[in-house]
């Protein structure tokens, strides 16, 4: 909460059982080359009144979002803040209600080949 240059890269993120990561009034968020599998529950990522958010040839495997007896929930959610980029990532072997949970989330030259469950 409140952060600011939060700059992540070269990790392992995984075994969460609340998503990869949830902030909110943060900025200049930056992860690269960085490696998030096997997660669960809830929205992966999840960005509330958040600017400048940027993920870099990143690897998501293996992550399911869901909201248990509400059923699946999406990948990425933003609320009331600025645009989330995701540049040169793969997506593979994840279950989702949709990738994006807002339309302020951009994708360029990434790969996916994961399951979307819908919702409910």
């Amino acid at each position: 909460y409140g952060g600011y240059v939060i700059h992540v890269y070269d990790t392992e993120i995984f075994d969460c059982t609340y998503g990869i990561g949830s902030f909110s009034g943060c900025s200049d968020i930056r992860f690269d080359n960085c490696n998030m599998h096997d997660n669960s529950e809830l929205t992966m990522l999840d960005f509330n009144n958040c600017y400048d958010m940027e993920f870099t040839d990143c690897v998501f495997t293996h992550n399911v979002s869901n909201m248990g007896s509400y059923g699946a929930s999406p990948f990425v959610q933003t609320t009331d803040g600025g645009t989330v980029n995701f540049n040169k990532c793969t997506f593979s072997e994840n279950e989702y209600a949709g990738f994006k949970g807002s339309d302020n989330i951009e994708t360029h030259n990434c790969t996916f080949n994961d399951r979307e469950l819908g919702f409910g």
